[in-house]
This record gives structure tokens, sequence and C-alpha cells, in this order.
């Protein structure tokens, strides 16, 4: 068995759906055995009410009712997309002789969430692998998505949150950039930036490598100025804010008051979690700046614009945003998952004691997550 793990995948979707199939299994065995409380009120939507937790509310909001209220916290296009979706799929649902429960109401949006999120996840899987093969080889790409799909908070990639979505924005921006396909590459990056507001930090490696081929004489002027569109998503929404509240800095105002976003110490921030979550976060903290300092010593010469844009979201995470969402935001950071495959090719005994860790921490994490835990 591990002598086959050194064989790169033929197929890169081979992994990802294996690693969907697996959580859904635990997802569905820890409702069975752990139960889902009561006091939650879940909604009446067997096996996929599984995957509307916590920030999935926000989004089922906005994509039913607009924006109002704390729901400004979220950028929309994910939530558009939801939206969008819902009345095509609850029509095709009826044709196809779908029980009215799962077209009724919100349970519409919840569907097409979960379907965006899962198909987000499974296309981007394969450019990431393409990605990784263009910057590596085979075997490095084939270990990136393995731990890309089996990563303990790889979870979200199939709940009702922005983070699958948001990710293939990310990876089409960089696949692009290597492919030379400059346009193309700052059109994906304006759609990551109507994602999540840290889409802003795609600009980054972007910016710097317009600039380098500028200076190189490979890039004019007029090529550099297509870089603005992908600049306009965040004021694009703060003058939408305004025009709705008359307030355009109200994501910031609301992430403050209802999350606590905001620069603090983040050592005293993780001293202030409780006990569970502090059991939750240091696996993933540990394992993430082990990876991405790893990946910056060796990669420094070659791979700057991906350290220009990981280590500054990477200090934003610690920084500034909530401290017990760090193991999801890490997902992110896609230089962690191209060091982990790098160092998994190394030794056997590695790739085993990596992927089991990580499959275990899955488990646990998963179960946790579809039962309420807090698991943001």
């Amino acid at each position: 068995m591990l002598k086959r793990i050194n064989v790169p995948a033929k197929n890169s979707l081979t992994i990802p759906l294996a690693s969907r199939f697996f959580i859904f299994f635990i997802a569905w065995i820890s409702e069975v055995t752990m139960g889902i409380p009561t006091s939650k009120g879940d909604l009446p939507l067997p096996f996929f009410h599984l995957f509307v937790r916590w920030d999935s509310g926000y989004y089922l909001n906005i994509a039913k009712t607009g924006y109002h209220g704390s729901n400004w916290a979220f950028f929309p296009l994910y939530p558009l997309t939801m939206s969008a979706l819902s009345s095509p799929l609850a029509e095709l649902l009826k044709a196809l002789g779908t029980p009215t429960l799962f077209v009724m109401g919100v349970h519409r949006y919840v569907l097409s969430g979960f379907i965006v999120s899962n198909f987000s996840f499974l296309l981007m899987c394969i450019l990431l692998y393409k990605l990784t093969v263009l910057l590596y080889n085979k075997k490095t790409a084939f270990f990136s998505v393995f731990l890309m799909s089996f990563f303990p908070t790889s979870f979200f990639f199939s709940a009702v949150y922005t983070e699958a979505l948001f990710l293939l924005f990310t990876v089409l921006t960089f696949y692009f950039l290597e492919k030379k396909w400059w346009k193309t590459s700052v059109f994906f990056c304006f759609f990551s930036g109507l994602t999540r507001v840290v889409g802003l930090f795609l600009t980054l490696p972007l910016l710097y490598r317009g600039i380098v081929e500028y200076f190189q004489g490979k890039k004019k002027l007029k090529e550099l100025l297509y870089l603005t569109l992908a600049f306009l998503p965040l004021p694009l929404f703060m003058l939408y804010a305004y025009s709705q509240c008359g307030d355009p800095f109200i994501t910031f105002n609301v992430e403050r008051k209802y999350w606590h976003v905001g620069i603090h110490d983040p050592l005293k921030a993780i001293m202030h979690t409780s006990y569970p979550d502090k059991l939750y976060l240091f696996p993933i903290l540990f394992l993430t700046l082990f990876s991405l300092l790893y990946f910056v010593f060796r990669e420094r010469k070659t791979m700057m614009p991906y350290i220009i844009y990981s280590v500054p979201l990477t200090m934003l995470y610690l920084f500034y945003a909530e401290i017990i969402s760090f193991p999801r935001f890490s997902l992110t950071i896609i230089p962690v998952f191209w060091a982990l495959g790098q160092i998994m090719e190394k030794k056997i005994i590695l790739q085993f004691l990596i992927l089991s860790l990580s499959c275990m921490l899955l488990s646990i994490y998963t179960s946790l997550f579809v039962t309420w835990k807090h698991i943001v």
C-alpha cells in the first residue's frame, strides 16, 4: 500500500472524489451515533443539513433575502451563485419527481450551495494538479492534491461555505498567471475578490509579476493597467453598501461588532480560547506555520509571487482574523500543500505519518462540525 502512494495519480479526480465519500460517510455515521442537538433547530433536510453549520446561515439568508444586519460581513459572489442556481435546480428536481421537501423554501438554496461548493472543490483539485505539475512535477502534484483533499478541515469544501469557490478562483488566477494569460488571470482574481475580502491579497503576486516583466520588457504599461480590475471588488462592494445602508465600511464594522475581528496578539488570543478549541487549533497551526516556513526558505529565490501572497495572508489570519477560524483559513494557503507534498516525497514513513494523522483529524473534526461543536 505504501509503495503505491509513491505513484502519481493518473486521474486527478480520483483522490478528491474519494475524500468526499469519506467525509460524507463520517458525517452520516456521526449523526447516527452521536445525534444532532435539537436546540440548534436543524433543517428537516436529510443528509444535506449536516453541511449547513455556523456561517452557512448567513450565506443562505443573503441568497434568499439579500443584505441586512450582520449579513454584511460576507461578500456576495457565493450567495449570488447559490441564488442563481436555486430556481433552475428546483425546476429540474421537480421534473425528476423529487419530493417537495428538497425544493421548498430555503432547502433549494442549501442544495445549490452544496452543489456549488462540491463542484468548485473538484474542479479546483484538477486545476491545482495542473498548476503544481507546471511548477514542480507529477509526484508533488499528486501529494498536494491528496493533502488538500484529506486535510483535517477539508470538510469545509463540502459545506455551505465559500472555501471551495474562493480557492477555485485562487488556483485559476495562479494557473493562468503561469500560462502567461495575463488578462484571464486578472479576470479570475477579480472574482476571487468578490467571493472573499482576502481576494485582495491575490493582487500582490500579480502586481509583482507584472512589474518584473515590465522592467524585463516582456509586458507593456497598457497590460499592467488591466490589473486595476482586480482591485475593484472591495470598492464596488463598499459603494453598494453605502447605497443600501449609508455605511461603506459596514463589512468591517459588523465583523468587529459580532466577531471581534481586529488587530490582536495571536498568542494572547490563543491563550484565551477554551481547552477544546486549543486542541482543535494547535495541530493545524503548527502544521501550517512549519510548512509555510519550509516553503519560504526553500523557494525564496524561485517562487516569490507565491511567497508575496501567502506570507501576508497568513499574517492577516494570525494578527487580525478570529484565531479559532485559522484551521479553516489555512486551506487557502496553497504553498503549505506544496511544501508538505515535497516533504512526503522524501520517505515512505513520512507519507504514512502525515496521511494517517490528516485522515484521523479529518474524521474527528468532521464529526465535531456536523454535531454543532465549535468548529468554525
